[in-house]
């Protein structure tokens, strides 16, 4: 199992039955590389790919809990920005490539399960992360806040598989 993943998979492993469970996890490889490099290096696209492999570690630790306990959870993924190509000056450029975002959920209630079944919400932005959580674990959304539930965000449509 890659290294980075090992503390999460560990806390999913351990992770009570009986009471809600919150995992959270940052991968800070993608984000340096970008800042360092650039978007368009290898350096970048190493990052990727070890980030990928470090979420696919993670993903099986989180299908093997549910078959185990007969539970599905939500994995909520997430970006706060991107990268130019060329080697990044830092946050605040409005360049499509930095503002280029995405959020993917998977979990009961967040379209198709299981492989070829995914759906696709385009509506789901960063800000809605926040609402979205308290949601899951019962909680009430502050008036004025921003963003919106996803589980509120019910128009999502299948991709065209080309």
């Amino acid at each position: 199992m890659p290294v980075l993943s090992r503390a999460a998979a560990a806390t999913i492993a351990a992770a009570d039955r009986d009471v809600a469970n919150f995992v959270f996890s940052y991968f800070v490889g993608v984000d340096e590389a970008g800042h360092a490099f650039g978007g368009g290096s290898q350096e970048y696209t190493d990052a990727l790919l070890n980030f990928d492999r470090n979420l696919g570690a993670i993903m099986q630790q989180v299908r093997d809990w549910e078959a185990a306990n007969g539970e599905t959870w939500t994995v909520i993924l997430f970006t706060d920005h991107g990268h130019q190509p060329q080697r990044g000056l830092g946050h605040g450029f409005q360049s499509p490539d930095e503002t280029g975002t995405f959020v993917v959920v998977r979990g009961e209630g967040f379209g198709g399960s299981g492989p070829g079944n995914a759906l696709i919400n385009l509506q789901y932005e960063i800000v809605d992360v926040t609402p979205t959580v308290v949601t899951l674990f019962g909680g009430t959304v502050r008036p004025g806040s921003d963003g919106t539930s996803m589980t509120e965000l019910t128009n999502s449509v299948r991709p065209i598989d080309n």
